[in-house]
């Protein structure tokens, strides 16, 4: 038994190339089984296509990319969901899975037709943000529907992980109603999300082409759509800093702000800024490779998240690896990043006046205490978020449900 290997498929709809926190989770879960694990056999199913792009170099698994169509429009998520389910089924009947790991709930058609089947006793799936929760139950109309087709799975899956506590309790109060029968039901575990040291072998020019110097910019990062705009609060930061210039000017001398995203919000916030004269100390990244935000990170005086919804931020842990000096807000998991005045801030979300002071608070900290700080976070994700323990979790798992599933 100690020495047989774990099959699982794993079904991820973002990977490597894709760019962002949900595919950077997937990615980084994989390449740290692939290095780490000597007990885990594993295949993983994604829609990503990679273009003009070269393949992960793996040496245990496999990727099997299924090609989505986006020729019928709406209709394209239900028939791809529908192809996947026959994908699965298809992979089963000749690796016979020990265990089918979504790595978000997205795939809500696939889980419904999954629940059907035998399968369901050994799928599990991975809560990471308000993509699955928040908005899930509460933004947007495509959301309705694929509510529906997850409520009715959500009765049959017996194995619920997520990145953070917050979105455990969430889904006990929201998905299961707080009914605590349904609740004893089932098998919670947080897995944690995993971060794997980027090459900083950044041009030394970099940060002067962006006009800024070390320790005298803030970085903050997030999708700039309309929910990704409610969620990650970025007015929030910007009416703190029109605070600050309105009575303490004088802390913002060669101070910069620099907020990494995309999307149709972006315009707006860049009009506000303009609007409440603040473009000196603003500056807008649409998009940048992940080992710039990495090395940004560990240049910056601090790293701010002030999200008003958020799990477990890879931007976060980002900031944490690279000896961020944190400011974030107090929600989901990111609260737990924190050791207040250790390794940072937290502050009330939407509460501009005690965002304003937090800043105030960084501004004046002087560069020994700065660099006392950025070394604690350092500490804390060494501590805390290891790979190959994180890994090693997994593995323990995965071993325990192997043998549970078959009861």
């Amino acid at each position: 038994m100690e020495n047989e290997k774990i099959k699982i498929l794993i079904i991820t709809a973002h990977f490597d190339p894709m760019i962002g926190g949900y595919a950077l989770a997937a990615t980084n879960l994989v390449k740290a089984i692939d290095k780490y694990s000597n007990k885990i056999d594993y295949t993983v199913s994604t829609n990503i296509q990679l273009e003009n792009a070269s393949e992960l170099k793996l040496s245990k698994g496999r990727i099997v990319r299924l090609k989505f169509f986006k020729k019928w429009g709406l209709w394209s998520f239900f028939i791809y969901e529908i192809r996947l389910f026959f994908t699965i089924l298809r992979l089963n009947k000749k690796e016979k899975y020990d265990f089918i790991f979504f790595e978000t709930m997205e795939r809500t058609i696939t889980l419904f037709l999954l629940s059907f089947t035998k399968l369901i006793t050994k799928t599990g799936y991975r809560i990471h943000a308000a993509t699955e929760t928040e908005r899930f139950l509460w933004f947007g109309k495509i959301n309705k529907i694929r509510k529906w087709f997850l409520l009715s799975a959500v009765k049959k899956v017996k194995y619920i992980f997520s990145t953070n506590q917050y979105h455990l309790d969430f889904y006990k109060k929201y998905y299961l109603r707080d009914n605590i029968y349904k609740i004893a039901d089932k098998f919670f575990f947080v897995l944690e999300n995993i971060i794997i040291q980027q090459k900083l072998d950044i041009d030394n020019n970099f940060l002067s082409k962006l006009k800024l110097e070390e320790n005298k910019f803030f970085l903050s990062l997030g999708r700039m759509s309309y929910s990704g705009s409610l969620e990650k609060g970025f007015i929030d930061l910007i009416a703190a800093v029109f605070l600050i210039k309105n009575n303490q000017k004088d802390l913002l001398n060669d101070i910069k702000f620099v907020l990494v995203g995309d999307g149709k919000y972006r315009k707006k916030l860049i009009k506000t800024v303009n609007l409440l004269n603040l473009d000196k100390y603003f500056i807008f990244l649409k998009k940048l490779e992940n080992n710039k935000i990495h090395f940004l990170a560990s240049k910056a005086k601090a790293t701010v998240l002030l999200s008003r919804l958020e799990g477990m931020s890879m931007f976060a842990l980002e900031c944490l690896k690279n000896g961020g000096l944190l400011l974030f807000t107090r929600v989901g998991g990111i609260q737990h990043l924190i050791k207040p005045e250790k390794n940072g801030f937290l502050t009330e979300p939407q509460n501009i006046f005690d965002i304003k002071n937090k800043i105030v608070k960084i501004l004046q900290l002087n560069e020994e205490e700065i660099k006392k700080m950025k070394l604690n976070s350092t500490n804390i994700f060494n501590s805390q978020f290891n790979p190959s323990k994180i890994v090693f979790k997994f593995e323990n798992i995965m071993d325990f449900l192997k043998s549970i599933t078959k009861l």
